[in-house]
């Protein structure tokens, strides 16, 4: 293919703005039209690789390959040629940033977003793929994403193109590990299939914030792929859609001939499932209403969805309050979107006392033993039947669920096996799975599965009152009986609802005459520590424990704090093994730091942390001391008490204080000039969290510890990002200014990059 250098056409009045990307191979700058506004992106390849013959040969390849491809889903190439005396390319520029930062400052992503994101990515492979173009290098950092909400791939630099060289031999493996296929990752021959794989690794991270291949070793991470066992969506969010999950399932299965086979085709499938999400209609202008403000979208579709799945929890608890398996599964999705969900936690309290469930128990040796059965045979039906009832018997329905589901997938006959999954997926219409033989890549839609299951009940045999049972013609053919037998079921369901409802709302009420003010007071002291939840529907106090409870309430509605104290203090020398003798020590630490005495309350949660029987209460403490001693400027000791919390820590329910931890610890490590420890702390804050202001601070402070090492460049880009996204307003957005100058009155290297007439003096 011969190509004519343009790049002084294109480039014919644009001027360098700032640097924008840098790879070992290239650097990405920003070039600007001063007259039109219009702006570029110009990628030169460095200068000490201008020699290496490799790295020219893969650079010229992109150019080829990137020039034939014109697609809204891909990123344009406009030119390209020799600049400044190293070949450079000019693409479209694309300001809404990658994929990675995406994920990186909010984790993982609400359900609709990632599908809409990834049907995108299809799109533009399907074209890709159509002109005979494998990406082969997929992965969330070449997933660009522009302001209007156009999600665009880019970087074809390993791409296979059916005339043009091969960059490597078969046997060669080229790209990120990661996300790699099994084929890829053995050095195999490769076709479009492969990239279908890698973007249902980058799809199952966006739904997950986890890379289920990734490992320390790049040799690991290849020998898991080639292994190809990640693990169940289900176990690490249990909140995505069953269809979405099979999809996916569809994608990073290891045989080539049992994925979905093309880009078009899932694309579809993508699409069908998210007009049954989002029943309205997904729209590009809702992608661009999250992308404006990614962290407030999520936060409001987590509490939105975790009151749906509220709701649906109460309706099926309500439909069989005796086999309440589905319902405790929605109280859980609830509680995972929303762990302040009040009311989903006093239910999965209330059923797992009441039936022994538990979703931390410890699995059996007999679990574990099938699970190591099970890895070296996925396909096991029989051994996944075990499990499920094992994982039923021990109570751990979570598990028993995630089996359930992976034995849904196998398609199994057998009316029992059957039974035993519609038990626990009752919503997921577990039976009406895909066919993988002859439907490789359509999901049922929904009125295929109503359908399904009007034919399942059609064949149920319906028994008259006192007669023998009927075959399955004269079943269906004699309504009479079988609207009699379906209208004495709902009168029983309904029934059993009402007094289901009058029980939880009569247990509900007695707690609340009965404990107010223990609980109100640890509410209005502990406030976002989330420990101000109402405790289990069984009696909490009897006889003398609930006598000095009250009278302590009693003594602090009076302002009588001391006397408050006194009667706490005697609570716990009488019963220092109470169920709530945790929360009475972190009580007691509040009133006495409230009263000023700092070392009666350091005294207080010392005993906290030695005697406490409460995890989270255990955290919670070492945090309040930590906090305590740092107001107190014993940075030392706080430091000491924040290394043994560092473990711990997520144990913190409130991600409010969880950051609060972070911020303290990295201040502290500030203090004795450990920066690297800082820096890795601000990092877990803008990699884990959705706070936006917490982010935003943490980028700040994060910058500042790279000016102190020295490192000019990515301090500039936390800061252009601060800028960017903070509000002109707000006081972050003028720091982030301040900064800026003074950054940039510190490195004038940065500015002066260029001459006036535009040629090159030094490098970025």
């Amino acid at each position: 293919m011969s190509l004519r250098p343009n790049i002084t056409e294109v480039l014919s009045g644009y001027m360098p703005a700032r640097p924008i990307g840098q790879g070992g191979m290239a650097s990405i700058y920003l070039y600007e039209n001063r007259v039109t506004g219009e702006t570029l992106a110009v990628k030169s390849l460095h200068p000490h690789t201008v020699g290496e013959k490799d790295s020219v040969t893969r650079f010229f390849h992109e150019v080829q390959a990137s020039l034939r491809l014109d697609h809204k889903n891909i990123v344009k190439v406009l030119g390209y040629g020799d600049w400044h005396s190293k070949p450079t390319m000019v693409m479209e520029y694309v300001d809404g940033g990658d994929l990675k930062d995406l994920l990186g400052k909010i984790g993982a992503l609400p359900s609709e977003i990632g599908i809409f994101i990834a049907y995108q990515i299809m799109k533009g492979l399907d074209y890709s793929h159509r002109l005979g173009i494998i990406h082969r290098d997929i992965k969330p950092s070449n997933i660009l994403i522009d302001r209007s909400g156009t999600v665009k791939i880019t970087d074809f630099g390993i791409s296979r193109v059916s005339d043009l060289t091969r960059l490597t031999q078969s046997g060669d493996v080229l790209g990120t590990p990661a996300y790699m296929s099994p084929e890829q990752a053995e050095g195999g021959n490769l076709d479009e299939r492969s990239d279908l794989f890698s973007t249902g690794v980058v799809l199952y991270e966006m739904l997950t914030n986890f890379n289920p291949f990734v490992a320390e070793n790049p040799s690991i991470t290849l020998l898991n792929i080639i292994r190809c066992s990640p693990k169940p969506l289900f176990d690490i969010n249990p909140t995505i859609p069953y269809q979405l999950e099979t999809i996916i399932d569809r994608l990073i299965i290891r045989n080539p001939d049992d994925r979905l086979q093309n880009a078009a085709e899932t694309a579809s499938a993508l699409k069908n499932i998210l007009d049954e999400l989002v029943p309205d209609g997904f729209s590009q202008e809702t992608f661009q209403e999250f992308l404006t403000d990614p962290e407030g979208y999520t936060a409001q579709r987590r509490v939105k969805n975790s009151l749906q799945f509220l709701e649906r929890g109460k309706t099926l608890l309500h439909q069989d309050h005796n086999n309440p398996e589905a319902a405790i599964v929605e109280f859980y999705k609830s509680l995972f979107l929303d762990p302040g969900q009040i009311e989903a936690r006093q239910y999965i309290t209330s059923i797992t006392e009441k039936f022994g469930f538990a979703s931390d128990r410890k699995s059996s040796e007999k679990v574990l033993e099938l699970e190591t059965s099970l890895q070296k045979d996925p396909a096991n039906v029989a051994v996944l039947l075990q499990l499920v009832k094992r994982c039923r018997a021990d109570g751990d329905i979570l598990k028993a669920v995630s089996f359930s589901k992976r034995l849904a997938r196998l398609r199994p006959k057998d009316p029992y096996i059957l039974g035993q999954i519609n038990t626990l997926l009752p919503r997921d219409q577990a039976t009406q799975i895909m066919n993988w033989q002859s439907e490789r890549a359509r999901p049922l839609t929904s009125r295929e599965t109503t359908r399904i299951d009007e034919s399942v009940r059609e064949r149920r045999p319906a028994i008259k009152p006192g007669e023998k049972p009927v075959s399955t013609v004269r079943a269906t053919k004699g309504i009479d009986p079988f609207i009699l037998t379906i209208s004495a079921v709902i009168i029983t369901i309904t029934i059993i609802a009402l007094f289901v409802a009058r029980q939880f709302r009569t247990a509900s009420e007695t707690v609340d005459r009965e404990m107010p003010m223990l609980i109100d007071t640890i509410r209005g002291n502990l406030q976002d520590d989330q420990l101000a939840q109402k405790p289990p529907m069984d009696e909490l106090f009897t006889g003398r424990a609930r006598e000095i409870i009250h009278k302590a309430q009693d003594e602090f509605k009076s302002g009588n704090i001391q006397n408050a104290i006194d009667e706490y203090l005697v609570f716990l020398s009488e019963f220092p093994d109470h169920d709530q003798a945790d929360s009475v020590r972190m009580q007691l630490a509040r009133l006495h730091q409230g009263q000023g005495k700092s070392d009666l309350a350091e005294a207080m949660l010392d005993d906290q942390i030695t005697k406490g029987r409460n995890d989270t209460l255990i955290a919670y403490a070492r945090l309040r001391k930590i906090q305590l001693l740092n107001d107190l400027g014993k940075k030392e000791e706080a430091r000491w008490e924040c290394i043994h919390l560092e473990p711990d820590y997520q144990k913190i329910t409130s991600p409010k204080d969880q950051i609060s931890f972070l911020m303290i610890y990295a201040n502290l490590c500030e203090h004795i000039g450990d920066v690297d420890h800082a820096i890795s702390l601000y990092e877990k804050i803008i990699t884990g969290y959705t706070d936006r202001t917490g982010i935003l601070e943490a980028r700040l402070l994060k910058a500042d510890d790279l000016f102190r090492q020295g490192n000019m460049l990515e301090a500039q880009r936390e800061l252009w990002i601060v800028r960017d996204q903070s509000r002109p307003e707000s006081v972050i957005h003028r720091t982030a200014l301040e900064k800026l100058s003074q950054l940039e009155a510190s490195n004038q290297s940065i500015a002066e990059g260029f001459n006036t007439d535009g040629s090159e003096t030094s490098e970025w």
